[in-house]
């Protein structure tokens, strides 16, 4: 087992609302070494229409 984390990863969502989630995490996986983030969602809400 190791300790590093993998120069690409891909974070899967099932619902993206504001992003916040998906952003936190990506920061967290760049901070610790990862290279490039790609983020997967299987759905979103609907984006505020003004």
């Amino acid at each position: 087992m190791t300790d590093s984390v993998p120069a690409h990863l891909t974070i899967v969502d099932d619902v993206v609302t504001t992003g916040a989630t998906v952003q936190a995490l990506a920061e967290v996986a760049l901070q610790a070494g990862a290279k490039c983030v790609d983020i997967w969602a299987i759905a979103r809400t609907p984006l505020a229409h003004s």
